[in-house]
C-alpha cells in the first residue's frame, strides 16, 4: 500500500466544489512535487473566476447590480475582452472590461426575471513552459435557464465559456472570454 505522502494528488473540481477550499483528491501513484501542489492551488482559484462569473450573471437577473459589478471586477481584468455568439469570428456580443460587459448583460436579461447558470466541467489547463506559468486557459460547460417575464417559458441555453487568464497584480483574472453558444431552446414553464 503507498503512503498518502508519496502520491500525486489531482484536483477533481467539477462545478461549485471549489467554493471555499473544497477538493476531492485522488493518488494516481506518481510522487507530488511542490509544483503539482501549487497547479492544484492555482487550477482552484482559477476556476473560482468561472463561478464567480455565473453567480455575478444571476445577481443580474435578480437586479443586484452591486453585487454582479462586484463579482465581476473580481473575476476580469479591466481591459478584458469578452464576447459571446456562435460564431467567435463573429460575436454577437462583445465589451471590454467589466463593468462594459455588466450594462450588455442587463441590457440583454431585460426580459427575464430570474436566471441560473449552471456550470459543469471546468478544465484548466497551464502552459508547458516554466516562464509562462502566470498564465493558463480556461474552459467552462454552461447550462444556463432564464425565466420569461412576459410568457410561462423558460429559455434554455448551452454553450462553453473559453477563458485566456493571466495573474494581475497577483491575483488571477480572465483577460479575454468568448462565451460560445450551442443551443438556444424555449420550453413550457412547469409551475407547482
Amino acid at each position: 500500500m503507498e503512503h498518502e505522502s508519496t502520491t500525486r494528488r489531482t484536483v477533481l473540481l467539477g462545478g461549485g466544489a471549489a467554493v471555499a477550499g473544497a477538493a476531492v483528491l485522488v493518488g494516481t501513484g506518481t510522487p507530488v512535487g511542490a509544483s503539482d501542489v501549487r497547479d492544484e492551488r492555482e487550477a482552484a482559484a482559477i476556476r473560482q473566476l468561472s463561478i464567480n462569473y455565473a453567480l455575478g450573471t444571476d445577481a443580474v437577473a435578480r437586479g443586484d447590480l452591486d453585487a454582479a459589478r462586484a463579482l465581476y471586477e473580481a473575476t476580469f481584468t479591466a481591459d478584458a475582452a469578452i464576447s459571446a455568439g456562435f460564431d467567435p469570428a463573429a460575436p454577437a456580443l462583445t465589451a471590454t472590461g467589466p463593468e462594459e460587459w455588466l450594462g450588455v448583460v442587463a441590457d440583454a436579461f431585460v426580459p427575464y426575471t430570474a436566471t441560473q447558470h449552471l456550470l459543469g466541467t471546468i478544465n484548466v489547463e497551464f502552459p508547458d513552459q516554466p516562464g509562462r506559468r502566470r498564465q493558463a486557459s480556461m474552459s467552462s460547460y454552461l447550462h444556463a435557464t432564464h425565466v420569461f417575464e412576459a410568457t410561462p417559458e423558460l429559455l434554455k441555453v448551452l454553450g462553453t465559456y473559453f477563458d485566456d487568464v493571466a495573474v494581475v497584480d497577483g491575483e488571477w483574472r480572465i483577460v479575454a472570454r468568448f462565451l460560445q453558444f450551442l443551443s438556444f431552446e424555449t420550453v413550457p414553464r412547469t409551475l407547482p
